[in-house]
């Protein structure tokens, strides 16, 4: 008994000692496949490096270009001047430029440590940005920005590393080429208290191209803003600038004056349909809304294009540049015949949710600016949501309250 007691136990220390053996064995295997198997990376995102760069100018201040205040800026006294960047020694990512105007011309070298060259830009003859960014290869240590005209200014400059660009860093690309929808604002910010939620839903919810044309010319900070509004609500075609002045008129012919008499202010809108071929226009109210003569000029100029813009006898120039072109619809804001009363509650799904009068509301809260003038409102005499169609070359709405019906 005790010989088979013994016999038992060792059989049964053998047993074990096998068991832990083979699972062992399995625990190697299993964190073999663990250590072999990739694990994805999450991806880097870029930071400004701008404090970390050298920055030159061949004269005057280079610090206006980095001081963050919009109405500063550099530009060559002689005409023709460059900005060299020396970048820290960590790879590069991309530069961005807030132009003070539209650069007339320009050249960006950007070259690697033994001078290479890796990439280039220059002006092109098509659409130019007031806020540009420009990819740069990894290798870049030299940045230079050459400018050839005393009417070019740089308002700021800011270098990113490597990595996902944030949301808020601005990458316009060109307006689309054809458009579904024309957004005629008057000025920077009209867009947002008078057609509400007319972008968020258009735009981005539902797709549609979208050009957004300002006829006046509010000044560099309005520009800005206009910028920061429609980046916020999630549009990436850089709008358009017709540059009329300024200024407050009372009447439908000051406002026409002001802006070079009706057949300047018509031919621009007649040029902006051609060379952008909206099916759809929104734009402002025929009074004016409050009574402002620039609104008066734009409703009435967008009338009077709609049916220029088809004929090539009228504005022949625009016509030979861009070919006519017929507009499908034209909605006027608060127009009196043809109404339609638009939905900006609805929940949008582009916007997790939140509905396009909440989304033009965070596209106004950066028109800081004109916060103790104008504020985003639903309802009153100026209703954001009533429209009206005041030209159809494909019949009339039967109540879907969709400008695209």
């Amino acid at each position: 008994p005790k010989e088979n007691k013994i016999r038992k136990n060792n059989e049964r220390d053998v047993f074990l000692l096998n068991m832990k053996k083979m699972w062992a064995g399995i625990l190697a295997i299993c964190m073999g496949v663990m250590v072999a198997a990739p694990v994805a990376a999450a991806p880097s995102m870029a930071e400004g490096i701008t404090k970390h760069c050298k920055i030159s100018v061949s004269d005057g201040d280079a610090g206006v270009m980095t001081d963050k205040d919009v109405k500063t800026y550099w530009n060559p006294e002689s005409g023709h001047g460059v900005v060299t960047i020396t970048l820290p020694d960590r790879a590069a990512g991309g530069l961005s430029i807030s132009w003070f105007e539209e650069p007339e011309d320009f050249l960006i070298s950007a070259k690697d440590k033994q001078g290479s060259e890796c990439n280039r830009y220059s002006k092109e003859s098509g659409f130019t940005k007031i806020k540009d960014y420009f990819e740069l290869d990894a290798q870049v240590r030299k940045i230079t920005i050459e400018l050839q005209s005393k009417k070019d200014a740089i308002s700021e400059i800011n270098v990113f590393s490597q990595g996902t660009l944030p949301d808020t860093v601005q990458r316009w690309e060109d307006p689309v080429e054809k458009a579904d929808l024309m957004v005629i604002s008057a000025h920077q910010d009209d867009e947002l208290l008078w057609f509400s939620g007319t972008i968020p839903e258009y735009t981005v919810d539902r797709g549609k191209k979208t050009v957004v044309v300002y006829m006046a010319d509010c000044g560099r900070f309005r520009r800005k803003e206009a910028l920061e509004g429609l980046w916020t609500m999630g549009v990436k075609n850089h709008p358009v600038f017709n540059r009329f002045t300024d200024k407050r008129t009372p009447t439908l012919e000051e406002g026409l004056a002001l802006w070079g008499g009706e057949d300047a202010v018509v031919g621009k809108v007649v040029e902006n349909i051609r060379q952008y071929k909206p099916e759809v226009i929104v734009t402002h109210d025929v009074n004016g809304e409050y009574g402002h003569g620039g609104h008066m000029a734009t409703a009435y100029a967008a009338q009077k294009a709609v049916e220029a813009a088809k004929d090539a006898s009228q504005y022949p120039e625009s016509a030979q540049k861009y070919g006519t072109w017929e507009v499908k619809k034209l909605y006027l804001h608060l127009y009196s015949e043809n109404q339609v009363q638009m939905d900006w509650d609805k929940p949008l799904a582009a916007y997790d949710g939140k509905t396009g009068y909440e989304v033009a509301c965070m596209g106004y809260d950066m028109h800081k600016s004109q916060h103790r003038f104008y504020q985003m409102k639903k309802g009153g005499p100026y209703d954001n949501t009533k429209f009206g169609l005041a030209y159809t070359a494909v019949g009339l709405d039967t109540g879907e309250n969709d400008f695209f019906e």
